[in-house]
């Protein structure tokens, strides 16, 4: 820690109470004590002892007591050896509202490996006084309502290990027809004035990426979405929306559901009128998307009853008319960290950036 770092740091702890690894150790170790007094459900082990009566009964209470004992001495640990990581003179108490809602909560994800890493990162993080700035309540809320797919394809929005990147995204423009005249309109159709300007490039790197309003390592995924759209009027119907190329899962739907939650709870954000690529390459960044197994069946799709039911006109059972009256759209877009999302990353997926690095 160079002596600016430190000076910060010295004010900073005069908000905060400063402890020792030994304390931070016992501190934890009487918490875990008190959890393991309690089922994970809240049922007291003095509510269960009457099942001893039964010896089948008995036993199958003592090896699951054993199971559950085991695994949050294992979840003890993990974040124990989180804490361990940290430098001594970072160390502080953590604030309790944070430190008691972290733990009561992540007390239920115990047999759930990736929640339950979340958990430990952000209880660990409480410990140290320089990641109280990107701390927020909401996170414990946050991990609540994703699943372990959200939280694999999250942390690929940020690698824990740097990547060099330069991708170059410009914007799009969009126009519509309106009493015969062709009129530009944004991403929802509300009409807005064409000065005819150039597309915007802006080329992002992990030196510049800034440019687009945010200063932190991110990476900038594609995205698209796919539209089954009539020939004569142009006029369509969504089939799968937001879906990125993941290592997570190959199942478009089971991406969409995950992208679409990331982004409701406002971890990154979607853009349908800005469009990437690779600076230096010829290669299109969005041909995985109209290849197996991203590409869907839409033929097949488009006669399902549930699309019939959906669409103002019936879709026609035959594929050679569906061919000739129908045609797939894939709409191009962007998807990318918000700075809540960054901070959450930081927060709970990343360990790296409280380590003795």
């Amino acid at each position: 820690m160079n002596p600016q770092n430190t000076e910060v740091t010295v004010k900073q702890t005069k908000n905060f109470e400063t402890i020792t690894r030994a304390e931070s150790s016992s501190l934890l170790g009487a918490v875990f004590l008190g959890i393991l007094g309690e089922f994970p459900g809240g049922s007291t082990l003095s509510s269960v002892i009457s099942w001893k009566n039964d010896k089948s009964q008995a036993e199958q209470l003592d090896a699951k007591l054993h199971e559950i004992n085991a695994e949050f001495h294992a979840f003890k640990k993990e974040i124990e050896d989180k804490v361990c990581k940290i430098l001594e003179s970072r160390l502080i108490m953590p604030h309790m509202h944070l430190f008691g809602l972290a733990l009561e909560t992540g007390k239920y994800y115990y047999k759930q490996n990736e929640m339950r890493e979340l958990f430990a990162n952000l209880i660990a993080k409480l410990f140290d006084i320089e990641m109280y700035k990107v701390l927020h309540p909401a996170y414990i809320e946050v991990i609540k309502q994703l699943s372990p797919l959200d939280a694999k394809i999250l942390s690929e929005f940020r690698p824990k290990t740097p990547q060099r990147m330069a991708m170059t995204v410009s914007s799009i423009k969009r126009y519509i027809e309106k009493d015969g005249k062709r009129i530009r309109v944004d991403s929802d159709n509300n009409e807005i004035e064409d000065l005819d300007e150039a597309p915007q490039l802006i080329t992002l790197t992990d030196e510049n990426s800034q440019l687009m309003g945010y200063n932190f390592p991110k990476t900038i995924k594609p995205l698209v979405s796919y539209y089954v759209l009539d020939k004569i009027s142009n006029k369509g119907t969504l089939l799968q929306g937001n879906v990125i190329k993941t290592g997570a899962t190959e199942d478009i739907s089971l991406i969409s559901s995950s992208i679409t939650n990331l982004s409701r709870l406002g971890l990154i954000e979607i853009d349908l009128n800005m469009q990437g690529s690779v600076d230096g390459s010829k290669e299109d960044i969005y041909k995985p998307f109209s290849e197996k197994p991203l590409l869907p069946d839409w033929k097949e799709l488009s006669v399902h009853p549930l699309l019939k039911a959906i669409t103002v006109k019936d879709v026609p059972t035959n594929y050679d008319e569906i061919e000739r009256t129908k045609k797939l759209e894939i709409k191009k877009g962007i998807a990318q960290l918000t700075q809540f999302g960054d901070h959450f990353i930081s927060a709970c997926v990343i360990e790296s950036e409280f380590t003795r690095e």
